[in-house]
């Protein structure tokens, strides 16, 4: 059967529409909020921080999860990335995972500009946890593993941001604001550390004198990251969709590396509880 170019075309157009306003037609407005972190129980949106721990209860369950970008400015969309990372802190739970790697994850996503990194295929690797920490905590490239170092440059990318043709580094470490003492970058909230990403890095001036101070592996099991990308639509909305099985014991923290004011918005995070 014959099909007009223009009639392909303009089906391939309004697919391409529909996808982008479909994004989070699924989810009520009441809950459609800047940073809103929500499970799904069915065909129903929960907030995570309130109800997801009694719905998780002592069972192990596959939940899918949406992160809400709702911001509409003059500066035009919010575009950047989520950082989802998960893990068992032996500190606080009882795990037999694994406490040597860190699982790394990203999907195929495509770019907005061009100065963006090709991620057209799905990257999955694991790196030894001490190279991850010193990477992220530290700055610093843990000698004898250039090799895992070289894994985490390629973990990470290059997105768009909000201003038109820009892209930032999801690993660049120079500092937002010096302001008590604080030097968050984009490299510090991938930190498993939660002082590390709630106040940076350990200092720079370590890093270029060459001073490596001792390493304390943190009593961690099972950690995942995970890097996903967004573009709101011209509504300022987008919605980030990511699942994980979850079990007792499990923590589960994200970021919005572009979710900020003068100062980046605080890391949200759950932790399973009996």
């Amino acid at each position: 059967m014959f099909i007009p170019r223009l009639l392909i075309a303009a089906l391939t157009t309004a697919s391409i529409v529909t996808t982008v306003n479909a994004a989070c037609e699924d989810i009520p407005r009441k809950l459609r909020a800047d940073g809103a972190w929500l499970f799904q129980d069915g065909k129903t949106w929960r907030p995570v921080q309130d109800e997801l721990n009694d719905f998780i209860g002592k069972r192990s369950k596959r939940i899918f999860f949406t992160y809400v970008v709702k911001d509409k400015t003059a500066d035009g969309p919010r575009r950047g990335v989520l950082v989802v990372k998960s893990g068992y802190d032996l500190a606080y739970s009882q795990s037999d995972g694994d406490t040597r790697d860190v699982k790394l994850l990203r999907p195929s996503q495509r770019n907005v500009y061009k100065c963006e990194s090709d991620i057209k295929r799905i990257f999955e690797g694991r790196v030894n946890a001490e190279v991850y920490d010193r990477y992220h905590d530290y700055g610093f490239t843990t000698r004898g593993r250039e090799t895992q170092v070289a894994l985490l440059d390629r973990f990470h990318i290059k997105y768009a941001t909000r201003i038109t043709g820009k892209c930032m580094a999801s690993n660049e470490a120079s500092t937002d604001i010096y302001f008590r003492g604080k030097q968050m970058s984009n490299r510090s909230q991938f930190s498993f550390d939660v002082k590390r990403v709630e106040e940076g890095q350990y200092s720079q001036l370590l890093s270029w004198l060459g001073i490596t101070p001792a390493y304390a592996a943190l009593p961690m099991a099972d950690r995942r990251v995970e890097i996903r990308k967004y573009a709101s639509d011209d509504d300022g909305v987008a919605c980030v969709r990511f699942d994980l099985r979850v079990r007792p014991g499990r923590f589960i923290r994200i970021n919005d590396l572009e979710r900020r004011g003068l100062f980046r918005e605080k890391e949200q995070k759950w932790t399973w509880k009996e």
